[in-house]
């Protein structure tokens, strides 16, 4: 108080009072009063609206993370490729180029992988088997026969108008799909009568055959087209008396093998389970699968249509931050495709770029990301949960990607570096023929369609190292942005806001005074011009 006295006594005081008596209100002074208040208070809730709300700035600027390589992850399904078909490759340009891609690369047998419906872990379509490994998906052997009745045909060779009423007559038909140009074709002739001539001495001769569709035909062209024939040699299982159901044989090649698998199917009453699953699998597993491969074979039976085998792929690769492709190729080391019959239909699940440790900090940061940013700075994976149908044959689907790096910084402390990138689809026919702009998905997006054979065409096509005509593929072109994108999340400090709310209410008061002055002044020589 000493100190406080000393100061008025020199007369270092900011605020002196005036006595009440010396002051009077006015009219004026009141309306004025009451608009300030409010302006103070209207300009003080929206400052403490400001102070609340959490902001972004965008920074664009030259990328200089010095990561050589990128991690692509994808999980894509293949509605119509069986798996033993499927290959994954990369390209770049430095010249890189890996073939057939299996570490790191996982895949799934997909059973009606075009249809709607559920399934032992169909994932929303399609019966997802088992996963087969690498040495599942290795070539088979070809059994070299020196049979003494190669030149009879003691197999059946049926026709378009022959083939429902020779499956509707017998229990089981193992039927080859083939092309007389074909070189495995030629190497599975002897096995196969081979096969025949001792299937004739099993005591189930009268139900099981053995029979053969030429698929260069031209009447029989549309019959291997309605069966999903793109390889040759195609085996495939017709059962039940029902012709348009069957079931791929995927073994090898040679007699014992072959029948084993029709002893198997005599005597399970269905498809041999050892063509669907490894030999170490537990029962229950075992059983749950074949419930689901009993299932699909049912669902396609009563639709009248055949079982169609398709691939589920996951995994992730290295590749260059250059522009390169994810190339995924049907390719068959031991059969002959035909180019009019692959149908690369399929469905982008997933497909990221980046670590896999980034994905998942980004997946945090953008849970707890304010909504509205999150429409803004999401992660524009525009490819997840599409399809992408091939309504007519020989087409190949190709996807053009920009991809630009970007970190996120959150008021919290959070970070995390993601890859964001754009997407634009187009397919094109190997022929020569650039369709338009791909539309993906539809009212069934599962839905695998019956493409569309075009003139002059067949499903006995040839395609080998000779050919002209490029097989149906899907292909990922991606391409990085030298700029980065760097997002930061912007809160006002709480010291700027008390510095506002004190400006709001001086500035307010200051600004009211002076125009009640103002305005008293200007009365007063209204007034005394009056008298």
């Amino acid at each position: 108080m000493g100190f406080a006295r000393s100061l008025k006594e020199r007369g270092i005081d900011f605020y002196r009072r005036i006595p009440a008596e010396l002051t009077y209100g006015t009219n004026t002074g009141g309306f004025l009063s009451v608009c300030g208040a409010v302006t103070m208070v209207l300009l003080f809730v929206l400052e403490f609206n400001s102070f609340l709300t959490v902001t972004h700035r965008t920074t664009v600027m030259l990328d200089e993370y010095e990561d050589e390589q990128l991690l692509v992850h994808f999980n894509i399904s293949l509605h119509a490729v069986p798996c033993a078909h499927a290959h994954v490759d990369v390209a770049d340009t430095l010249g890189g180029h890996k073939l057939n891609m299996q570490r790191h690369v996982r895949k799934w047998k997909l059973l009606d992988a075009g249809q709607q419906g559920g399934g032992a872990g169909g994932g929303g379509g399609g019966y997802r088997m088992q996963e087969l490994s690498p040495e599942k998906l290795e070539p088979r052997e070809y059994e070299n026969v020196d049979f003494e009745h190669t030149n009879k045909q003691l197999s059946s060779s049926l026709d378009r108008a022959t083939f429902g009423g020779y499956i509707a007559d017998h229990d089981v038909v193992l039927v080859q799909f083939y092309a007389p140009w074909c070189v495995w074709c030629q190497r599975l002739a002897p096995v196969w009568e081979k096969t025949a001539a001792l299937l004739a001495d099993e005591p189930f001769d009268v139900s099981v055959k053995l029979a053969k569709v030429d698929c260069t035909h031209q009447t029989e062209r549309y019959l291997c087209f309605d069966h999903r024939v793109s390889a040759f040699p195609t085996i495939l299982l017709f059962q039940g008396h029902r012709p348009r159901s069957h079931t791929a044989y995927r073994g090898h090649r040679t007699t014992e093998a072959m029948l084993a698998y029709v002893r198997g199917v005599v005597k399970m009453g269905h498809d041999s389970p050892a063509d669907f699953f490894e030999e170490k699998l537990d029962h229950r597993r075992a059983a749950e699968l074949e419930a689901a491969a009993g299932a699909a074979a049912k669902e396609a039976a009563d639709a009248g249509r055949p079982l169609v085998e398709g691939c589920l792929i996951t995994g992730h690769i290295m590749v260059h931050k250059v522009p390169g492709t994810l190339h995924i190729t049907p390719h068959a080391p031991d059969a002959s495709l035909s180019t009019h019959a692959v149908n690369v239909s399929h469905t982008v699940h997933h497909l990221a770029f980046g670590p896999k440790a980034g994905l998942e900090r980004w997946r945090h940061v953008r849970s707890e990301m304010r909504e509205a940013h999150v429409r803004q700075l999401q992660n524009s994976r525009k490819l997840d949960g599409l399809t992408f149908l091939s309504r007519e044959a020989n087409l190949t689907h190709e996807h053009y990607l920009k991809v630009v790096s970007s970190d996120v910084d959150l008021i919290n402390g959070a970070h995390a570096q993601v890859y964001q990138y754009i997407s634009a689809s187009s397919s094109y026919n190997t022929e020569g023929e650039r369709s338009h702009h791909t539309e993906a998905g539809d009212a069934n997006p599962w839905q695998v369609e019956q493409i569309a054979l075009a003139p002059g065409g067949h499903a006995g096509a040839k395609a080998h190292a000779g050919d002209a005509h490029e097989v149906p593929s899907v292909k990922f072109n991606y391409d990085l942005s030298p700029m980065h994108v760097s997002v930061e999340e912007i809160a006002t400090p709480f010291y700027q806001f008390i510095t506002s709310a004190c400006a709001i209410i001086g500035g307010v008061f200051t600004v009211i005074g002076l125009a009640d002055a103002l305005l008293f002044r200007l009365a007063g020589l209204m007034t005394k011009k009056q008298d």
